[in-house]
């Protein structure tokens, strides 16, 4: 079973090495090691963003309050400026496994 999630704000949380995006689910439930995914415009290939949640968390980071987020370990740090670029904002992403 899988959801949908709507993305409100995306943030690094850097001391942790992680990234995340807040927001609210919209149908379905959300488990750690699921994987969120945006396909790419066109379809086609490898999705945009792909990645397997590390948490569902509430955190207290201005702009999320009360929101859930869904953190995503990183170790490369191109590989979250690419993330920070995306434009996730507004953007639902589907959730599976």
């Amino acid at each position: 079973m899988g959801c949908t999630f709507e993305v409100h704000r995306v943030f690094a949380l850097d001391d942790r090495g992680l990234f995340a995006v807040s927001g609210e689910i919209k149908d379905g439930m959300v488990h750690t090691g699921m994987i969120a995914s945006v396909p790419r415009s066109g379809g086609g290939g490898e999705g945009e963003f792909e990645e397997r949640i590390h948490g569902v968390e509430f955190l207290d980071v201005p702009g999320a309050e009360g929101l859930p987020a869904l953190t995503f370990h990183f170790r490369d740090p191109s590989k979250l400026r690419r993330w920070l670029t995306l434009g996730l904002e507004g953007r639902t992403l589907s959730v599976g496994f």
